[in-house]
């Protein structure tokens, strides 16, 4: 589940502002997965893998621009998360 979060953190902190994607829609991801097994800390960092995302009215002037600049920083963060073992794969 903290994989999934992962991966969505990044559309939706890019089209979301910060405080409707970690106030609303996280708490949600986080009492999911906690069905599943992670814990809150783990969704926590899952969900700031997003963050490369340029913030709301300047990113989108250069969003073609950026947008391999931030997909690439994003995949180094999420492989990097999960071989350091803050993100795990299969739980």
């Amino acid at each position: 589940m903290s994989l999934i979060t992962a991966l969505l953190s990044v559309p939706f902190t890019h089209v979301l502002t910060n405080d409707a994607f970690y106030f609303g829609v996280l708490p949600v991801l986080a009492a999911t997965a906690a069905h599943y097994g992670s814990g809150p800390n783990e969704m926590a960092i899952a969900s700031l893998v997003g963050q490369p995302s340029p913030p709301q009215p300047s990113g989108c002037i250069n969003q073609r621009v950026s947008l391999k600049w931030t997909l690439g920083t994003v995949l180094v963060m999420l492989v990097a998360a999960i071989a350091i073992g803050a993100i795990t794969v299969v739980n």
